[in-house]
């Protein structure tokens, strides 16, 4: 997370991700100082949107890197949706998840701008298609979450979630690096198959990361740090002497 703050370049470049969170988090922790409640975090979340708008009003930089106006959006509709995945569905819920998808679009091509790699001579990917899968997106975690399919207990959607983070590492440094090598190695392919396979190629990648790192050292880690975090007898250490 150092790069962020220091204006350096992350070695990996998912990195940037781990700067935007902690600052989430430090957000977070702000709202724990005043304690947990549904009110609280109901009047956190229009507040963070009514900041969200002012900070892209004001273009300052350090506002901006306390309210994150790019991700505020995103944010708060993932806190809108737990709250209605807890406690139920209302109106008030219902108007800010929308407040914050309409918010969200609105901020959508400063986002494209910031992380869209357009070689010369080419435009941006497309506003209304960029905002298509936002909403698609959206909506099915809408529908994981307080829809139909929340009460799905198959096993494959659960693999598929423990997949994210291993596809999140590897996704950028190895997938599109494959997919450009593909293209060039193999023209007649086309562009949609060098990436399709790309993908399937990272997932594979990223199944053997899961099974063979996370899940075998994850467990030995889990295993070490609960145990140091138990307390100490100390009556049965030896007592120290003193030496002459």
């Amino acid at each position: 997370m150092a790069p962020g703050p220091l204006g350096l370049d992350p070695v990996d470049g998912v990195s940037w991700t781990l700067w935007v969170e902690a600052r989430f988090y430090l957000l977070m922790a702000a709202l724990l100082v005043f304690g947990l409640s549904y009110r609280r975090v109901v009047a956190f979340c229009g507040a963070w949107l009514l900041a969200g708008v002012i900070a892209l009003e004001l273009h300052s930089p350090l506002l901006d890197d306390f309210v994150l106006p790019r991700y505020t959006g995103l944010f708060v509709a993932g806190i809108v949706l737990y709250l209605m995945h807890r406690f139920g569905q209302s109106l008030l819920l219902w108007l800010l998840l929308g407040f914050a998808w309409c918010y969200q679009l609105t901020v959508l091509e400063l986002r494209v701008a910031d992380h869209a790699a357009v070689p010369p001579g080419e435009g941006r990917p497309s506003w209304a298609v960029c905002a298509v899968v936002l909403t698609l997106c959206l909506g099915l975690l809408a529908l994981a979450g307080i829809g139909p399919l929340a009460g799905l207990r198959w096993r494959w959607p659960v693999t598929a979630g423990a997949l994210t983070y291993p596809f999140y590492l590897v996704h950028q440094s190895l997938g599109i690096p494959l997919a450009k090598g593909l293209i060039r190695a193999f023209p007649r392919l086309g562009p949609l198959p060098s990436m399709a396979l790309s993908v399937i190629c990272m997932l594979g990648l990223s199944l053997l990361v899961h099974t063979l790192v996370e899940r075998r050292l994850g467990r030995r880690l889990r295993y070490r740090l609960t145990l140091d975090m138990r307390p100490r007898d100390l009556a049965a250490q030896p007592a120290l002497t003193r030496t002459r």
